[in-house]
C-alpha cells in the first residue's frame, strides 16, 4: 500500500497540500496522505481533514509516526 508523507510548509511559497494534490491527480488511484506540520491553527486542521488527509503536528515522535 502506498502512502504519501508530506510536510505542509515547503520552499518557494509551495505547500504540501498543492504538491500532494498534483501527485494524486497523476495516479490511477490516489494514495492516502499524512500531512506533517508545525502549524497548530484550527483553520489548517479543518482544511487538511476536509481533504481526507491525516494530520500530525511537529515535533513528531517516531512512535507516533509508526502508529
Amino acid at each position: 500500500m502506498d502512502l504519501i508523507l508530506a510536510d505542509y510548509h515547503l520552499d518557494n511559497d509551495e505547500n504540501g497540500v498543492d504538491v500532494v494534490g498534483e501527485i494524486n491527480r497523476r495516479r490511477c488511484t490516489p494514495a492516502p496522505v499524512l500531512m506533517i506540520t508545525a502549524n497548530y491553527s484550527n483553520e489548517l486542521k479543518q482544511r487538511i481533514r476536509a481533504l481526507g488527509y491525516m494530520l500530525i503536528n511537529k515535533p513528531l515522535k517516531p512512535l507516533k509516526l509508526r502508529s
